[in-house]
C-alpha cells in the first residue's frame, strides 16, 4: 500500500490518518509473512531538522511504533535506510544535456557513513528487520551514479525516484532480501 506524501508514523498528519488505519487493518487481518516497509524520508531530513534531539526522539518513537506493530503481525520486515538524494532532477537534466549535444555525466559525491536517520532506525530493536540500502547499488567508490552504464539512460526520474530502468537494475536488492526473509520463515 502507498499514499503519496504519507509516511507510516505514530501520529500521521490529518490527510494520512486513513492510510495508516487501512494499513493497520490489512496487516492485522491478513498477517502477511513478509512486509515491505519502503519509505522515502526526504521531508524528514530536509533543513537539518534531525539535528534536534526532540525530532530524533520523535523518529525513534515512529520506528518503534512501526517495527513493534509489524513484528507482531508478520515473520519478516524488509525496510530501507535513507537513500541518496540528487540535487537536480536527473531526467530533466539528462534531456537538457542531450538536447545540447552533451554527454550526461551527473555522478554526485556521496557523504560517507550512516545518516542520522539510519542511526535512529538501527537503534530501535527489530530482530525481524532486513535492511535494504539503495546506496549499495546506486553508489560506487563514494559516487552515486544516476545514469545506467549499459543503456546510458537515466535510472532516476527526479532527485530520488527511480525510473523503470533503475527499478530493474535494483531488482536484485529486493530479490536477495526476499530470499533471506523466506529462509527466516521456513
Amino acid at each position: 500500500m502507498t499514499a503519496f506524501g504519507c509516511l507510516y508514523v505514530k501520529n500521521p498528519i490529518k490527510n494520512c490518518q486513513g492510510y495508516i488505519k487501512a494499513i493497520n487493518e490489512a496487516v492485522e487481518k491478513n498477517k502477511p509473512d513478509v512486509i515491505y516497509l519502503i519509505q522515502g524520508y526526504v521531508t524528514v531530513t530536509a533543513y537539518s531538522a534531525l539535528n534536534k534531539k526532540s525530532v530524533q526522539d520523535q523518529w525513534t518513537e515512529n520506528f518503534k511504533y512501526a517495527f513493534e506493530f509489524f513484528q507482531k503481525h508478520s515473520s519478516a520486515i524488509i525496510t530501507n535506510h535513507q537513500h541518496f538524494r540528487f540535487r537536480i532532477p536527473i531526467n530533466a537534466e539528462y534531456l537538457r544535456l542531450k538536447y545540447f549535444g552533451f554527454e550526461a555525466d551527473m555522478n554526485a559525491k556521496k557523504a560517507p557513513g550512516l545518516t542520522i536517520l539510519d542511526k535512529i532506525q538501527l537503534s530501535v530493536p527489530c530482530p525481524k528487520c532486513l535492511w535494504i540500502n539503495y546506496n549499495d547499488f546506486f553508489c560506487r567508490n563514494d559516487y552515486c551514479i544516476p545514469i545506467d552504464p549499459f543503456t546510458r539512460l537515466p535510472m532516476f526520474l527526479d532527485e530520488d525516484h527511480v525510473t523503470i530502468i533503475g527499478a530493474r537494475r535494483a531488482q536484485g536488492l529486493f530479490e536477495n532480501a526476499t530470499n533471506i526473509a523466506v529462509k527466516m520463515i521456513l
